[in-house]
């Protein structure tokens, strides 16, 4: 397992971590297992009751939740801890990071376990939403189960659309459906007095969900279906750069922001931006009031419907094989419950993240939920059209090749022919060398 440092060198180190929970009491019967996640703040107090409802249902186990601060931190920790022997049970995890520990031979499969000791039926496993399963089987099998899932969609002003003339049959502002509307949309909406331009029509971050998300819209992908192949360069790449590059330095109407646009968007800076659901309740606090504003697909090329895909992000939830039978079990039953239906509504209801289940969205619960948050109802349209980024191994650090050649385009400072070389590859030569 040494070789877990070639790729994510760390310092060997023994860390307390943080419980957010304490133990109720000493029972020296049951069966303590560690669980190691990345939810903070609210959504560790959501994640948190669900653990305690699990703890009273079952109370010959105690479910030590241990947060690891951000995803990064997660990942340093969990890759130390596996060098060293000293990972938890069960763990959040992204789909690559699934790759490198099945490599190893560290995960429990949750078919295995669900097959043995029962908790994922045929039924249940159907209701799970399905590119979910897809995203969480290897080789045809399910070695995790989602989590904390979100889509990418496009937040708009409704106010600034209905100035500019796009409304919808109620005379109410629409969004965009294709790229064509939404170009024609941000160069309508932008404004330019002496001392530069006073607002944008669209805002993007300078990272690569900037890109993946239109991408993925107009139907490309990044590797081929082997994951040997850069596939970014061919049209929908080629399309998808010129496009985005086009709207910052060619018309000028697209605002470049590393942090997070909500405060842009409410301020009225930009009318228009892409971002997870997780944004949903800062964007309502940087808007107050002040216009009306909702979400909806992000824009696709025009005759391309029929190919655009939703990025989706978010974490699932693995088991580590190195701990005794018992903590394994006591650890899949606690995940069988945690992705329940009942379970499963809590924390889509409680966090704002999807639902994992096509039967949380008949509960009276998220239906309540959906009359309440009408902007919640574009991203769960969304559930069967998701797609996620690539699993491999060498996904990390290509991350962070797109990421810095995609930003230097953005600003004009490399063409998009010669963002995309570049791009290809620097990705090459990491897939190469692993």
């Amino acid at each position: 397992m040494t070789a877990l440092l070639t790729i994510y060198p760390i310092l060997l180190c023994v860390f307390p971590g943080c419980s957010t929970r304490p133990v109720a009491g000493h029972n020296p019967s049951r069966v303590t297992v560690t669980f190691w996640h990345a939810m903070g703040l609210q959504h560790s107090k959501i994640l948190n009751e669900i653990i305690a409802e699990f703890e009273r249902q079952n109370p010959d186990i105690h479910i030590n939740s241990i947060y690891q601060g951000g995803y990064d931190s997660l990942l340093t920790n969990l890759t130390a801890s596996c060098t060293a022997h000293t990972n938890p049970v069960i763990s959040q995890m992204y789909e690559s990071w699934t790759t490198r520990f099945l490599e190893y031979g560290l995960l429990e499969p949750v078919e295995d376990l669900a097959s043995k000791y029962g908790g994922l039926s045929k039924e249940s496993r159907q209701d799970i939403v399905r590119v979910f399963i897809e995203d969480n089987s290897w080789d045809g099998k399910l070695i995790t189960l989602p989590f904390n899932k979100s889509a990418y969609v496009l937040y708009y002003n409704k106010d600034a659309m209905k100035e500019i003339g796009m409304v919808d049959e109620k005379g109410e502002g629409r969004a965009p459906v294709t790229w064509e509307e939404m170009r024609d949309a941000c160069i309508k909406y932008t404004r330019r007095d002496e001392s530069g331009t006073t607002r944008f029509g669209f805002g993007i971050r300078p990272f690569i969900e900037g890109y993946t998300t239109f991408l993925f819209r107009a139907g490309g992908r990044y590797l081929d279906s082997r994951a040997k192949t850069v596939t970014f360069t061919n049209e929908a790449g080629r399309l998808t750069m010129d496009y985005l590059i086009n709207l910052t330095t060619k018309d000028k109407v697209a605002y470049i922001e590393p942090t997070y646009l909500d405060r842009a968007f409410g301020g009225e800076r930009i009318a228009m931006y892409v971002s997870s659901t997780a944004s949903l309740p800062y964007t309502e606090k940087a808007v107050a009031g002040k216009f009306q504003w909702d979400t909806a697909p992000i824009p696709y090329p025009a005759g391309r419907e029929k190919v655009a895909r939703t990025l989706f992000q978010g974490t699932n939830i693995g088991i580590f094989n190195n701990h005794s039978p018992e903590k394994i079990k006591a650890a899949w039953r606690f995940l069988a419950f945690l992705t329940n239906t009942e379970s499963a509504t809590t924390w889509s209801v409680g966090t704002g993240y999807l639902p994992i289940r096509y039967s949380v969205l008949g509960t009276p619960d998220m239906k309540e939920y959906l009359r309440k948050n009408h902007r919640y109802k574009a991203p769960i349209s969304l559930l069967d059209n998701g797609i996620f980024e690539s699993r491999v191994i060498t996904w990390e650090p290509m991350r962070t090749v797109i990421t810095d050649y995609f930003e230097a385009a953005l600003n004009g400072r490399r063409s998009p022919d010669e963002t995309l070389a570049l791009m290809k590859e620097k990705c090459e030569d990491i897939i190469n060398t692993f």
